[in-house]
């Protein structure tokens, strides 16, 4: 929906601490650090939400694009007094920390009006008036806390919007080579199921079985309806996604690394392959071990926000750490567009790390968003060391695919 002049609109991006020293990533608690196996099954608030997405409710995707763009800016929480003050004292960098879809949405302006006209009274008056008038319907919808932080209902909107809109354009572009059954994308992916034989009775499917049973038309289940969970005889494939979240990866970068960990997830689950999660800057803000659990992931994926510096040394080394031994390939894809920055010796440290994970049997490649030569270098190193790949990227557009073709990679 194109916005000109002074026309209102419901755009993505949005809140930000609004504090420009407040640089600490939030990535809440996220993370049972326990292995996890089979789908966490359907939740009916959630595809609640979905079915709002995929029916093209526009303000519901509006909503949910806005509270993405605001979490990879930085965001947590505004207040209409604080966001006034930012924008009069100093609206180009106002803008940077708010977002100009933000802007859009709750002054009901063109960002570009906004800049020009700020420092008029009476226009600021008006401005005023509509940011505390779109801040209470944000509130009344629910999407706002009363202090103004997303409340759980935004950011449940703003991880379906991330799942249907991803998975939309891998399967457009013909990338994920069939179209996507987004329902099923979203509530997760079951474990593939065999006849019963020989197998243990806790493997038993009773919802398959039933489901067999009445496609056969049989009045009672008999023995070949029966139906077990395949375990699958190989481990599989077990892959960690450890993703810098350091100040310098804010915006664009960490949006793009979001959809990539969409897309990641997503194709290997419907492999029956496992996917971690690491998010770092100066420490690890949260993990979710290797699971088969997509809604799981994505609400990590959602609610990562960017923080301080980068300490890719404790990224490996929490990576590794949540591998269980079980799988055939073990392996971690470290997303970084920077050196690490913490510690009296950072780059010694890293490479020890490598070294050690690479010994207990965990691989580790490395995809640079903009590398100078010094990391480039660095990269290289890491990934001789853990027998893995190194994809320096150029646009950010493009990580899904490079993540993707990790993956298949290491899978084959």
């Amino acid at each position: 929906m194109a916005i000109q002049g002074n026309n209102q609109e419901s755009d993505s991006s949005v809140v930000e601490e609004l504090d420009s020293d407040a640089k600490e990533a939030q990535v809440e608690e996220f993370s049972p650090s326990e292995q996890m196996d089979g789908s966490p099954g359907r939740d009916a608030d959630k595809e609640g939400l979905m079915n709002t997405v995929l029916e093209g409710d526009s303000e519901n995707i509006d909503l949910g694009n806005m509270v993405l763009d605001s979490t990879s800016n930085g965001a947590s929480f505004f207040t209409p007094e604080l966001m006034m003050e930012k924008l009069v004292k100093d609206y180009r960098s106002a803008e940077q920390i708010i977002g100009p879809s933000l802007i859009r949405r709750l002054s009901g302006f063109d960002p570009s009006y906004v800049e020009k006209n700020v420092n008029i009274p009476e226009f600021r008056r008006e401005l005023e008036k509509q940011i505390r008038e779109n801040v209470k319907d944000l509130k009344d919808k629910g999407m706002l806390t009363k202090d103004g932080a997303w409340s759980d209902d935004a950011l449940e909107l703003a991880s379906v919007v991330l799942a249907v809109q991803e998975l939309d354009h891998l399967s457009a572009s013909g990338i994920l080579g069939r179209r996507v059954h987004k329902k099923q994308a979203v509530s997760g992916m079951r474990e593939d199921v065999k006849p019963f034989q020989k197998d243990p009775y806790r493997s038993l499917s009773i919802q398959q079985s039933v489901k067999t049973a009445l496609r056969r038309g049989h009045s009672k289940i008999a023995k070949e309806d029966l139906r077990a969970f395949d375990k699958q005889a190989r481990g599989g494939a077990s892959i960690v996604y450890a993703i810098d979240a350091s100040g310098s990866m804010k915006g664009a970068k960490i949006a793009q690394a979001k959809r990539a960990g969409v897309a990641l997830a997503y194709k290997a689950i419907q492999n029956g392959d496992k996917v971690g999660l690491v998010v770092f800057e100066k420490t690890v803000q949260g993990s979710v071990s290797p699971t088969r659990d997509f809604s799981l992931l994505l609400t990590a994926l959602t609610r990562l926000r960017p923080g301080s510096e980068t300490d890719l040394a404790e990224s490996i080394r929490a990576s590794a750490e949540l591998f269980s031994g079980r799988a055939d390939t073990q392996h971690i894809i470290l997303l970084t567009d920077a050196l690490p920055t913490v510690g009296a010796e950072p780059d010694t440290h890293v490479l020890d790390q490598v070294a050690m994970v690479s010994g207990s049997g965990v691989s580790v490649s490395v995809i640079g968003i903009g590398l100078d030569k010094q990391g480039e270098d660095l990269a290289r190193k890491i990934v001789e060391l853990g027998n893995g790949r190194l994809s320096i990227v150029s646009d950010v557009k493009d990580l899904d695919v490079i993540i993707l073709e990790e993956y298949d990679r290491v899978r084959s």
